[in-house]
């Protein structure tokens, strides 16, 4: 995508510049040094134009989704403090120091010894 923005910007200032290059002929210029500084100069007041053009559209896009707030995983976690007596499985697991030493859950069994 950006090769054809590329692209399509560089056909519209040659467009530009070609469009001045006629009327400066159509005045009676026949100066090739005249009508190539003329139509550079013409053009790069236009393709200032575009870039400022482009600073404004992206400050006001990059305002308006600075709004929205940013993802936060921690968030999804909870609030779970140590040591608090209403923690559930599904805020925290909480691997107490009374556990076992090797920090395995030894109460979950594997699948055959379930049934």
């Amino acid at each position: 995508m950006q090769q054809v923005g590329g692209a399509l910007g560089l056909a519209i200032l040659v467009s530009v510049a070609s469009a001045v290059q006629r009327h400066e002929v159509a005045d009676g210029a026949t100066d090739p040094r005249h009508l190539l500084v003329t139509a550079t100069s013409v053009t790069f007041v236009v393709t200032a134009g575009i870039a400022l053009l482009a600073l404004v559209v992206a400050t006001v896009v990059i305002r308006s989704s600075a709004s929205v707030a940013p993802f936060d995983p921690m968030a999804m976690l909870g609030t779970i403090e140590p040591g608090a007596d209403d923690a559930t499985p599904t805020d925290a697991v909480h691997l107490s120091s009374a556990g076992p030493a090797d920090g395995v859950r030894h109460d979950l069994a594997p699948a055959e010894q379930r049934d």
